[in-house]
């Protein structure tokens, strides 16, 4: 009997000296003092609707004949041409008895005809890309890079030569004429079916929209 009581007594001795250090030495808690991770502030790139990007090539006016308007970034009616420089993101319209030549160098140039049309869509030193609404231009791509051209439904690529886009809106056709090099032309035909052809020079292309096809002479 004498054991146990001495036993019960060591264990209410252990338990009231262990609150005691409690109360007079409380446990700290202790803080990371690791940095609160942050998300990453993505950069701001400054974009200008008045100005083109700053890597774009700007065209340079070689030639001009008649009455040429323009359709800057900023507008939506064109107005007459005063400028000696295209840049990407205008159009420009030739009328009657008119023309315009740019060079975009180092990659190449463009000459419209009269009564033409064009969108400058993209002027990058990797890639060129022009939308022709209408008339008749010539192209001529000086270095590797390649020279586009949209026209109604179908797309042409030419490297490093020159050819002749002629489009009759009227008749839904368009002619091309590969002076020198070669091009590359894409379109859907009617099945919705992806075509490609590759033409070399002295090739003569028409494209008729209606019933999607080409012929070649």
């Amino acid at each position: 009997m004498k054991p146990i009581i001495i036993l019960i007594s060591s264990i209410l001795v252990g338990v009231l000296l262990a609150f005691g250090y409690i109360q007079f030495f409380p446990v700290k808690k202790t803080v990371s003092s690791l940095p609160t991770p942050t998300l990453p502030i993505p950069s701001v790139y400054p974009f200008s609707i008045a100005n083109p990007p700053s890597e774009t090539l700007t065209g340079t006016v070689t030639a001009q004949k008649g009455i040429v308007k323009v359709t800057s970034r900023t507008d939506t009616i064109p107005k007459l041409f005063s400028s000696s420089s295209i840049v990407q993101g205008e159009e420009v319209i030739t009328e009657k008895n008119s023309s315009l030549s740019a060079t975009f160098s180092p990659v190449g140039s463009f000459e419209l005809g009269a009564e033409t049309h064009i969108n400058v869509v993209q002027t990058l030193p990797t890639n060129m890309v022009i939308t022709q609404q209408t008339g008749d231009v010539t192209y001529t791509a000086s270095t590797d890079t390649p020279i586009g051209v949209r026209a109604l439904h179908l797309l042409v690529q030419e490297h490093q030569g020159k050819m002749n886009v002629m489009l009759d809106t009227e008749k839904g056709r368009i002619t091309i004429h590969v002076l020198e090099g070669s091009v590359e032309l894409a379109f859907n035909n009617k099945q919705a079916e992806t075509q490609y052809s590759s033409f070399t020079k002295g090739k003569t292309i028409v494209y008729d929209e209606t019933t999607r096809t080409i012929d070649t002479h």
